[in-house]
């Protein structure tokens, strides 16, 4: 894997140079910097993992700002959620076809969400907002950012949604 890559659809977002990373030392986190510099990126959007402590502070001394903690929950095995007698609530998968609605199920969830994009008061806040319809869309028609999205309804009206994407074999 590269030290770090150029972000088309970020950058088509926010007309910025932008780039994405994720080093897991201080010798990729050295790497990535050194490809910002090559390739004038003025935002690098670096994950890592919270267990890093010593790079995290590395990457502070360098000047980065935390500005997004991303949590992922693993799980031995699915289970389906235990709903009430009752209630009514359904899960089900998300077809294709209702990509532009569960985008915009997500723009109303992450209206204002203090993300690391809005966290940077170069970009424009409403595209901020557009980042998670957009991704909400494409995690419901396109297998590659999702494996399935669930949504959750009563009546037909849709009360939240989850993308799930497995990491590794199960």
């Amino acid at each position: 894997m590269s030290a770090a890559a150029l972000s088309a659809l970020d950058e088509a977002r926010f007309g910025l140079r932008i780039a994405k990373a994720s080093p897991a030392d201080a010798a990729e986190w050295d790497a990535a910097r050194a490809y910002c510099a090559r390739h004038e990126v003025r935002l690098l959007i670096a994950r890592i993992d919270a267990a890093h402590l010593a790079l995290a502070q590395r990457m502070e001394r360098d000047g980065a700002r935390l500005t997004d903690v991303l949590l992922q929950y693993r799980a031995s095995r699915a289970r389906r959620p235990a709903v009430a007698a009752g209630d009514r609530v359904r899960v089900r998968a998300c077809a294709p076809r209702e990509a532009e609605r569960i985008g915009d199920l997500a723009r109303q969830c992450f209206r204002n969400y203090a993300s690391h994009y809005r966290a940077d008061a170069r970009l424009d806040p409403a595209a901020c907002d557009e980042v998670y319809a957009d991704w909400a869309r494409r995690a419901c028609a396109e297998r590659a950012v999702a494996d399935t999205v669930l949504v959750a309804e009563r009546a037909g009206e849709w009360l939240g949604f989850a993308a799930l994407r497995l990491l590794e074999p199960v």
